[in-house]
């Protein structure tokens, strides 16, 4: 489309925005600035930008601001200027302007909170921001003294994004300045920051919680300001002149030191502490590359301040902010890793520490505490410590003594919820061995549930859970577990408590100490401790004894199979699916402890029968992993001999697409992994050929064309394809003794290949899938598998047959009279509208008993043999020859086809603009904040 047709539009949608009472739903103007932020040089969008006439459309908009009474649009020009400002050229063509000047100067409101909605707000925080990025801009920032109005007393009141807006936009003018070596705007930004923190205004006569708020709240905002100054951390590692700034001019360290001495509020603590270690990091290595010091004398710094603040955190009994600040620590040292080379080791006393490990001993203390209250012994969390006493310094073991000590004193079992919340933030930011010490903390948490005797066995019932807080407790135990397990690879010999695992988890399930939710968690775990660890001995390579982990695991599985909530079912479902694709990949013998307990044969009557379709699915899932293992296969069809058309009866009637997909799966690992009959492989054919053509969801003709994508691999394989290519020699089943593969036989082979496609229906579902009518997906998969058999077709130079002459005689004898045929139960065949109106009268006109009671019926009928095989009405379906499919795919362009598909709706400015000017019904085009909210509710 020509540009000025864009600006038509532009012109069109601009000066709608002034009218009166006229609204726009927030995802127009966000759609639309998304566009022109995202630009590339070549984009319309860019061309735009770059003409006069864009800018002046906008700022006419700004100019007219108090005609706009939809907050929305008052967001989206803030949000166009601001992109128009982050080019340097346009900024200065706009900054001569009187409109562009009045919007600046609008930055002076989002101090005193005159914007209330927070949209707006975050949009004129943004443009500051991008006026940063240029030295224009930069110095009207300075000359207007922007922070002056953005960073309030207030800011921590305002909404999360916004306030995090203007923390980095102070931290992110505080690095420029100081890349521009700006020393005196960079002094007096600073200035601003730091002086609530000074200790003269920190005075008090009197120590009051009032006067503690009253105090906190004139401290957190410029605190947080403080702290994100150093979250710059390349910045902050090289030599600054902002640590100069600090340290020297203001001398903040003996001012920070003051206000934590003189401050109770755990809020201001918090903040304090995290910008204390992050201050003494900065300070460290500005004094480390100053005065030439070692990375050792580095690290040993940091450790001693980390102490200090421990220590004075523990002597002031603030728990709160200790567990917070340990965390914070942890986090920003990986960080801190990830985007400078920082050091890892550090010596003391002639003994090598590892500086993460330090980090993170603390964090697991209330955990600890915790595990030894509920085990009731005394000296439980030392012998847990000892393990660690050559990996920690000798200040961390005093702090945990003196830490236990603390929670020991309060309440345990609150602190430990606090210090489990906390924890997960770390998820991601640990490496191996700071997992590993977090995770036996957490399993020692998880094993002290575990009641046992004088004698050492299980004591069912045993429920050491008391109280809620236990729950809330393993809950969190549980879901951290599986975190840390997933996330970070812990193996066997990193952490011992890795092979105890699954056996911990059996015991607290077979006591039946958790409820519902617990159990869920319990079950996923164990999926997941199958899947990642198995008992690190011998016993992988024979068969499980009695009593063993992994045979208990089994029989408890079983047991949940026929839980009451479909939730359990399911957890247990997905394990059955994991052990048997472990039992068939790795580990046989399981195999066995699978067959015994007849769990796949319990998972093929769920699969069939359970009135839940999500566990119907997983117990699908199981069948297919199933079938690649005979021993176990048999025994199902011993069960359910009728199984196949029952599958496929799924596959055509069940509601759920979800289920069908796995059924369609199932069937597709049994066509590959099983032996199946003549007499079930035409039927079969037919609810393939259906499912990919006729289904209603793309997933499902996915599943389906995966399984012709198999079909056509195994005729292959029978071909004598291997690898892609035909070998030289092969074995002719037909005339049954090695025949020589040349030009000619291969010849005879493809044709004999696209004939059998042809009869099966493949070729017909390949056309079919094809058609532009087709989900995009289906197409694509469609084309994939036609392309990859047409270069097997023009590799070896196969040449079109000839419509008019005849199949040879060995060919038809394994065509089917009538291939495509298949029972009226597995597909329902095309009723004319005469008999739909018939069966919709009879319906009507029978009462509820007599449905019920044919329905009944007619269940019985379906699940029986006679039922699928004897039915006589058939349904057919069109052959697509094997000459015109290969005319048709060579002489259409699906290539281009699926590309002007995929370009179908796409979403672009042009579409978007089409979109606003044709909405015709305003009343549900209005946004949030114009709608009168009294008469609504009056209404």
């Amino acid at each position: 489309m020509e540009i000025t047709n864009y600006k038509r539009k532009l012109k069109t949608l601009f000066e709608k925005f002034t009218q009166k009472n006229y609204h726009l739903r927030p995802y127009y103007p966000k759609a639309i600035v998304k566009y022109f932020e995202n630009c590339s040089e070549k984009s319309i969008e860019k061309q735009l930008l770059d003409t006069a006439f864009f800018s002046d459309l906008v700022l006419s908009a700004v100019l007219n601001n108090e005609q706009i009474t939809c907050t929305a649009i008052k967001t989206f020009l803030v949000e166009i200027v601001t992109v128009l400002v982050k080019n340097e050229l346009q900024y200065c063509k706009l900054m001569y302007l009187y409109g562009f000047k009045a919007m600046v100067s609008k930055i002076s409101s989002i101090g005193d909170g005159s914007t209330s909605h927070p949209d707006y707000q975050l949009a004129f925080i943004k443009l500051p921001l991008a006026m940063i990025l240029h030295s224009p801009g930069l110095i009207t920032i300075v000359e207007q003294k922007s922070w002056l109005y953005l960073l309030t007393p207030n800011t921590h009141h305002k909404p999360v994004m916004v306030a995090r807006s203007i923390y980095n936009f102070i931290s992110q003018l505080v690095w420029k300045l100081n890349e521009l070596e700006e020393e005196q705007a960079l002094t007096e930004l600073l200035q601003f920051v730091l002086t609530p923190l000074m200790s003269k205004y920190q005075l008090t006569t009197i120590i009051e919680v009032e006067n503690e708020k009253t105090r906190a709240e004139k401290l957190l905002s410029f605190l947080q300001a403080f702290l994100a100054i150093f979250d710059a951390t390349k910045d902050m590692m090289k030599p600054n002149m902002v640590m100069h700034l600090l340290k020297r001019t203001f001398l903040i360290q003996g001012h920070l030191h003051y206000l934590s001495q003189t401050s109770r509020d755990d809020d201001v603590q918090i903040i304090l502490t995290e910008s204390l270690f992050r201050f003494f990091v900065a300070l460290y290595k500005d004094s480390a590359m100053t005065l030439g010091k070692s990375d050792n004398d580095f690290l040993n710094e940091i450790m001693s301040s980390y102490n200090n603040i421990v220590s004075y955190l523990i002597h002031m009994g603030m728990v709160k902010v200790l567990i917070t600040f340990i965390v914070k620590c942890v986090i920003y040292w990986s960080k801190l890793e990830s985007t400078v080379e920082v050091p890892h080791t550090f010596e003391l006393n002639g003994l090598k520490f590892d500086m993460r490990n330090q980090l993170v001993l603390l964090v697991v203390v209330p955990i600890l505490t915790y595990a030894s209250y509920c085990k009731n012994e005394k000296n439980f969390s030392d012998t847990f410590y000892l393990k660690f006493t050559a990996i920690s310094t000798e200040h961390i073991v005093k702090s945990h003594y003196k830490y236990k000590a603390l929670i020991e004193s309060g309440d345990i079992k609150k602190i430990c919820l606090q210090s489990l919340r906390e924890a997960f933030l770390l998820t991601g930011y640990l490496n191996v061995s700071q997992a590993g010490i977090i995770y036996q903390a957490l399993y020692y948490a998880l094993e002290c549930h575990v009641s046992t005797d004088g004698f050492g066995c299980l004591v069912p019932n045993g429920n050491f859970i008391s109280s809620y807080e236990d729950i809330r407790i393993l809950s969190l135990v549980l879901d951290l577990m599986f975190k840390v397990l997933q996330v970070h690879q812990i193996n066997w010999y990193d952490s011992i408590e890795i092979i105890c695992f699954q056996n911990t988890l059996m015991n607290t399930m077979v006591q039946n100490i958790f409820p519902t939710k617990l159990l869920l968690q319990a079950l996923n775990l164990v999926d997941l401790s199958i899947k990642k660890f198995l008992s690190p001995d011998l016993t992988l390579l024979v068969e499980s004894r009695n009593g063993s982990t992994l045979d208990e695991i089994v029989k408890i599985i079983k047991s949940f199979l026929h839980h009451e909530e479909w939730e359990v079912r399911d957890s247990a479902l997905q394990i059955v699916s994991t052990c048997t694709e472990i039992s068939y990949v790795k580990y046989v013998p399981l195999q066995k402890l699978i067959s015994q307990n007849n769990l796949i044969v319990e998972a093929a009557r769920i699969g069939l029968n359970d009135a839940e379709f999500y566990v119907q699915a997983s117990a699908l899932k199981c069948l297919a992993a199933a079938t690649r293992i005979d021993s176990i296969w048999r025994e199902v069809l011993l069960v359910h001999p009728h199984l196949y058309y029952q599958l496929a009866y799924i596959l055509r009637h069940n509601p759920e697409g979800i289920v069908r997909v796995e059924a369609a799966n199932v069937l597709s690992e049994l066509y590959v992994n099983q032996r199946l009959s003549q007499a079930y492989i035409r039927p079969l054919y037919g609810v393939m050929t259906m499912s990919a053509i006729d289904d209603l969801h793309w997933e499902v003709q996915l599943a389906a064309l995966n399984f012709w994508k198999h079909v056509i691999q195994t005729l292959l394989s029978d071909r004598g394809m291997i690898d892609g290519k035909f070998p030289s020699v092969t074995f002719s089943k037909e005339k049954r003794k090695i025949i020589t593969l040349n030009h000619t036989e291969i010849i005879k082979q493809l044709t004999y290949l696209m004939d059998n496609l042809s009869s099966s229906g493949c070729l017909t579902v390949l056309y079919e899938c094809l058609n532009e009518d087709c989900n995009i997906t289906v197409m694509e998969q469609a084309y994939l598998i036609t392309k990859d058999l047409m270069h097997i077709l023009d590799n070896y130079k196969f040449e079109l047959p000839n419509p008019t002459v005849a199949i040879s005689q060995d060919v038809l004898s394994n065509i089917p009279e009538k291939p495509l045929h298949f029972h009226d139960d597995i597909v329902l065949q095309d009723s004319i509208m005469d008999e739909r109106d018939i069966v919709i009268d009879n319906i009507t006109s029978t009462n509820y008993a007599e449905l019920i009671e044919e329905m009944c019926r007619k269940y019985v009928d379906i699940k029986s043999e006679d039922g699928i095989e004897n039915h006589s009405m058939q349904a057919e379906r069109k052959i697509m020859q094997p000459h015109d499919f290969i005319v048709n795919f060579r002489q259409t362009d699906y290539l281009s086809i699926l590309k002007n598909k995929a370009n179908w709706n796409l979403s672009n400015l042009d579409t978007l603009l089409d979109e606003i000017l044709n909405l015709e019904d305003e009343s549900d085009n209005h946004d949030i904040c114009g709608v009168d909210l009294n008469a609504v509710k009056k209404y």
